[in-house]
C-alpha cells in the first residue's frame, strides 16, 4: 500500500512541478536575435546572422540550463522529502532521503558557481566591454 501511494504522490507532483515544461516550445533560443524573428514560422533563423547573434544564443541556451537545473533540484528535493516522510522512521531509508536531498542541493550549487566562474572570468578579461555577457544586445 506504502509503495502505490508513494508512486501516486510522486506522479501527482511531477506533473505539477513539470507542467510547466509543456510549454518549453516557448523557450526560443533565438530570442534578441536579428537573423531569428521568424524561427517559429520557418523553423529556422532568417537572414544572416553574426558574432553577436551567436553570443546572444549562447545566453539564451545559459539561461535555459539554469532555469532547468532550478526545476530538477527542485523536483529531487521534493522527491527526497516524499522519501523521508515516508520512511517510517527506517534509518536507512532516512539516510537515503537525505542523500538525495544533499544531492540535489549540491547539484544546484555547482549549476550557479559554473555560471559565476564564467561570469568572473569575462568580467576580468573583458572590464571595458560595454555591456555585461548576459545582456548582450546586437546594434
Amino acid at each position: 500500500m506504502s509503495r502505490m501511494l508513494t508512486g501516486t504522490i510522486l506522479l501527482l507532483l511531477m506533473g505539477v512541478l513539470f507542467a510547466p515544461l509543456s510549454a518549453a516550445a516557448a523557450w526560443n533560443i533565438w530570442e534578441g536575435a536579428r537573423c531569428g524573428g521568424a524561427m517559429i514560422t520557418t523553423g529556422g533563423p532568417t537572414g544572416s546572422c553574426d558574432v553577436c547573434d551567436g553570443l546572444i544564443v549562447g545566453r539564451n541556451i545559459v539561461n535555459i540550463l539554469i532555469q532547468l537545473s532550478f526545476v530538477i533540484a527542485t523536483g529531487m528535493i521534493v522527491y527526497g522529502a516524499l522519501q523521508m516522510i515516508l520512511s517510517t522512521g527506517n534509518p536507512g531509508k532516512v539516510s537515503q532521503a537525505k542523500s538525495v536531498i544533499m544531492n540535489a542541493l549540491i547539484g544546484l550549487g555547482i549549476a550557479l558557481a559554473a555560471w559565476l566562474i564564467v561570469n568572473t572570468i569575462i568580467t576580468i578579461f573583458a572590464p571595458n566591454y560595454p555591456m555585461p555577457w548576459n545582456q548582450i544586445r546586437c546594434e
